[in-house]
């Protein structure tokens, strides 16, 4: 089947084509248009996209035997193109045309049914703005010429996806670890109800496929989750998933508060009989208040802002004892003590992290599951001691073949058997990432062979020197950052909210190194034989030096990749199509797109050789 799907990148539309991708085995054909065209890109599983104002907009829309429209508080314009579209179309095969509404259009009610919708009432401009679309498309049922099918899904507050919902600014005060206080104008107590974006997605794909929906029949559907919670309820399962829980504080916010339909009404519902329905497919029955629900849209808002735990494990050797008579061997014995503890704060503080003492704590709290943290050990750590705190015991099948046969002997007939055997694997989270070492283990089989040979993790060694820590913590944050891998699956610094951003960082870097080349010319105008020593101790050293080029080329990589892409595309990519496509029609090949292809791979060499030269 053909089907349109609103803003293929925003967020019900994301969960919409995942859901709709395919009919049992079939895979259905995706079309839609962006909700910001100029930072997306088309998703997986979707042939086309169009916007309003393209040529094949029009064509594209009416050759699709699906249409799903959403409202939106920003602006409807598409919305209303379709409909007066629709409106004036001759069509020779019938089109389903969903449109995803909003359960406040109602305001307020208690056990609201579908088979009611007459009765609500909106009290904003907005919801009475949701109300007038809800009436155009309905209307198409009331014609009987119509070749239109139109459905309203009057949906619950939606989570999940990733938020870009109603929750999304919970979500983050929760993961960023703020007080979270529910604004006066809110009324706690009144119930909201919700449904998972996912769930919103199966059953528009219930109602189209699964169900023989004649005109008329499930027009007016009400999406939502059989849970009945208050807004306190909700947010306060938010909390209690992203960060260690509190309660929420119940007093009025001096503020400025913005009104919203979420919490404003007081709404009880009861869903769709397409919804409650035994082989309905939940993703999160029940609610968000339902702890495993609560954690499937933590995890999903995590991906979808590619946020991730830093986890890193400090090892430093034991303090080594001194005479206290000795003020020489005890000043040293400070610094170095003093420099261990610079390392664990400059972690802590350029990572957002939180410091624990034991493998016990590593998933103890929700802070270190979604955040991370800077694990500090001290002495000598093992490759026994991390196998039996970072390793699980987990039951496999495996396979094992028959042992050979001797000459002349039969067969006695399976040649394979399945046998469960119990194996050591990595756990999934909680495991160190990025390992730093302030002094290399004396032992064998110590922590470095673990992380080296059963976790395959780079190790950092960088002893611990009290004359240089400051200048050691460059390097510090250039290993993290250089081996960290992104849900994404990019590597590069962690975009996490509690962080400096790559490009700051960089900045800050270039700033302090031009300052302290500043201040080494200065120095070097009155330089004489008193001061000579002096100033050769302020001037650059050769790595640093080397360090400095590699942070201009860095800052210069990231300008470029800045440009516009339509600059880049006419400076280099046009001029080799255009030669290829002369040479291709002067020698006219017997395989002329291998030639153009091994012709462009050619020319994408030579410009790959001449930006490194």
């Amino acid at each position: 089947m053909r089907i349109y799907i609103q803003h293929v990148d925003g967020y019900i539309g994301r969960a919409l084509v995942r859901e709709l991708r395919k009919n049992g085995p079939i895979w259905n054909r995706l079309f839609g248009s962006f909700l910001d065209a100029k930072h997306s890109t088309k998703p997986n599983g979707v042939r086309r996209v169009v916007q309003v104002t393209d040529k094949r907009f029009v064509e594209t829309v009416l050759s699709c035997k699906l249409i799903v429209l959403h409202l939106r508080e920003e602006g409807n314009d598409e919305v209303e193109q379709i409909l007066q579209l629709l409106k004036t179309a001759t069509l020779e095969e019938p089109i389903s045309l969903v449109l995803v509404s909003s359960i406040f259009v109602w305001n307020a009610g208690h056990d609201i049914r579908g088979s009611d919708a007459a009765e609500r009432q909106p009290l904003t401009a907005a919801m009475k703005a949701y109300k007038e679309y809800e009436e155009r498309v309905l209307a198409f049922n009331a014609d009987e010429a119509s070749q239109i099918k139109g459905h309203v899904l009057a949906c619950g507050a939606l989570y999940g996806g990733g938020e870009c919902s109603h929750f999304e600014n919970i979500f983050k005060d929760a993961w960023l670890g703020k007080t979270v206080e529910l604004p006066s104008l809110l009324r706690r107590t009144h119930s909201v109800p919700t449904v998972n974006v996912f769930d919103l997605g199966r059953l528009v794909h219930k109602l189209i496929f699964s169900t023989e929906a004649a005109k008329g029949e499930h027009a007016y559907l009400i999406c939502a989750d059989t849970a009945r919670n208050t807004l306190n309820e909700l947010w306060q399962a938010i909390v209690n998933e992203m960060t260690e829980g509190y309660t929420l504080k119940v007093e009025p916010s001096e503020e400025d508060e913005e009104t919203s339909m979420v919490g404003m009404s007081d709404l009880t519902c009861v869903p769709s009989e397409l919804m409650t329905a035994d082989d309905f497919p939940w993703i999160a029955p029940g609610g968000l208040t339902v702890p495993a629900n609560a954690t499937q849209a933590g995890i999903q808002y995590a991906k979808n802002n590619n946020l991730q735990p830093v986890k890193l494990l400090l090892v430093r050797p034991e303090p080594k004892p001194t005479d206290p008579t000795d003020k020489a061997a005890e000043t040293e014995r400070k610094a170095y003590e003093a420099a261990c503890a610079r390392y664990e704060t400059f972690l802590c503080e350029e990572f957002g992290l939180g410091s624990i003492a034991s493998f016990s704590e590593v998933i103890s709290t929700n802070t270190t599951r979604y955040r991370g943290y800077v694990l500090k050990l001290t002495g000598e750590l093992s490759a026994a001691t991390c196998r039996e705190n970072l390793l699980e015991e987990v039951e496999v099948e495996e396979v094992i073949p028959a042992p050979p046969l001797e000459e002349g002997e039969e067969s006695p007939g399976g040649q394979e058997q399945e046998v469960r055997i119990v194996k050591k694997m990595l756990p999934k989270e909680g495991t160190p990432g990025h390992v730093v070492a302030l002094a290399w283990p004396k032992e064998e089989n110590s922590f470095v062979d673990f992380f080296r040979d059963t976790v395959d993790t780079t190790l950092l060694y960088l002893p611990a020197k009290p004359e240089e820590v400051e200048k050691q913590m460059e390097s510090l944050r250039m290993y993290v950052d250089g081996t960290n891998k992104r849900p994404d699956g990019s590597i590069g610094r962690a975009l996490n909210f509690n962080m400096k951003p790559e490009s700051q960082v960089i900045e800050e870097m270039l700033l302090k190194h031009e300052e302290a080349a500043a201040d080494a010319d200065h120095v070097n105008v009155n330089v004489d034989d008193d001061n000579l020593d002096e100033v050769r101790k302020k001037e650059m050293t050769k790595a640093e030096k080397a360090r400095l080029e590699r942070l201009q080329k860095l800052a210069a990589k990231e300008a470029e990749l800045k440009k516009p892409t339509i600059a880049e595309f006419v400076k280099d990519v046009i001029p080799t199509l255009t030669e290829g496509l002369i040479a291709l029609c002067k020698l006219k090949p017997e395989t002329p797109v291998e030639y153009l292809a091994d012709f462009l791979d050619r020319g994408a060499d030579r410009l790959e050789e001449g930006s490194h030269a």
